[in-house]
This record gives C-alpha cells, structure tokens and sequence, in this order.
C-alpha cells in the first residue's frame, strides 16, 4: 500500500511539475500564474508541485486539474480509473444537476437544443437556486 502511495505521489509530481515547465516555456511565468489558471491560490499550487507533497484526492480539487490538463492525463497520474461519464468527473452539485437534466429531457424525448429543453434546464436550475438570465433578454432591454 506504501509503495502504491509512493508511486503515486512520483507520477503526480512528474506530471504537475512537466505541465508546469511547458506552461513557463521561456517566459517568466511563475507558479502563481500556474495556479490561477486552475483557480488554486500559490499556496496550494506549490504544496501540490512539492516531492512527496498533496496528491489530490477531493473531486473538486480534480475536476480543477482535468478542466486544464483533461482527465486521461489527471486520472492516469492519480492511478484512477478514467470516467466513463464526463458528468462523473464533476464535483457536486454540479454532477448532480447535469445528470437530472440529462435524464428529464431524454424522458420527454426532445432535442438539448429545442426550446423545451431549454425550459426544462432553466427549470431544474431554478430548484438548485440558480438564475437564469438570457442574452436574447438582455439584449432586447437596451
């Protein structure tokens, strides 16, 4: 179990520390910039690059890594198993609202871009507490 630690932790840092030094080039590009593209303060950024530092284990903190660097690059280094589903890669709620929507439109049969599944989506959105504001909306109020 030890070993399997060790070894991931050496793939993690091989691979956070690569992606670091192609995103440097020959630039003066600093880990704080590194982290901000993953919306990570420095801190954490640099407990993560450090030998024998954080792996990342939270899905939030992942999916912050996959959004960058995609998931066969991420969940490789991680020794996980790469998620069928991209929905499964989400951290929550966020996982848990894509796979509503997905699941109420195909009940009622409709094309995602038809405006039936566009009321549908805003209407799950809705019970999450999130607001919908339509360009077509704002557009037609100036």
């Amino acid at each position: 179990m030890e070993d399997q630690l060790e070894s991931i932790a050496d793939d993690w840092y091989e691979l956070i520390n690569q992606e670091f030094y192609q995103f440097r080039g020959n630039t003066r590009k600093t880990i704080s910039d590194f982290a901000a593209i993953f919306g990570l303060p420095q801190g954490q950024m640099s407990q993560y690059m450090k030998k024998g530092g954080k792996i990342p284990r939270n899905q939030t903190i992942i999916s912050k890594f996959v959004n960058v660097l995609g998931s066969e690059k991420v969940y490789r280094a991680l020794h996980l198993p790469v998620p069928s589903d991209p929905i499964d890669s989400l951290p929550e709620p966020t996982r848990s609202i894509a796979r509503e929507i997905r699941e109420t439109v195909a009940e009622y049969n409709v094309p995602f871009d038809s405006p039936k599944a566009l009321e549908l989506q805003e209407e799950i959105l809705k019970k999450y507490g999130f607001e919908i504001i339509s360009k077509e909306s704002s557009n037609s109020e100036q």
